[in-house]
Parts: C-alpha cells; structure tokens; sequence
C-alpha cells in the first residue's frame, strides 16, 4: 500500500465513519498505546488530524507507510476485500 492508496483510504473513512482506533509506537517522544478510540478531525494534502482523549494531533501519512501509527479499521477494510 503506497501513500496514495493510504490517503484515499482515510479520505474514505472520514467521510463514512471517522470513528477510528489507532495503535501508535512512536519512538521519540517514546510513545505506545494499543486501541485508543479517536476520531478523524480533517484530512489535508501532507497530513491528517485526529482527535483522542480531548487532544488533537496531526499526522503525516508517512508515519501510516512505516507502520509508527496503526488504524486498526484501515486493516480490517483491507483484509475484507481479499
């Protein structure tokens, strides 16, 4: 899955359910949390915005590429239309 096909995907699921859980392993600052329900704020050309635990945070598509931010319902989608 390239960068393109991630955009599209988040384009698409803020669109019909922005309601997302994320896996995030992070190493500086060190962070790593397992299922954290959060919602798609906004999707933009380099980035996109998530809101979890009263926090927005912005994340590039890149960090979704090297797997440092998982979205569980993107790999779900993906592995029901195999």
């Amino acid at each position: 899955m390239g960068i393109d096909e991630i955009k599209r995907r988040i384009e698409e699921l803020f669109l019909t359910n922005p309601d997302i859980h994320v896996n995030v392993s992070i190493a500086r600052p060190k962070v790593h949390v397992e299922n954290q329900a959060a919602r798609i704020r906004g999707v933009y050309r380099n980035l996109f915005e998530i809101e979890a635990n009263g926090k927005r945070y912005s994340i590039n598509y890149v960090d979704v590429l090297t797997n440092n931010i998982q979205i569980i319902e993107l790999f779900q989608k993906k592995d029901s239309q195999r």
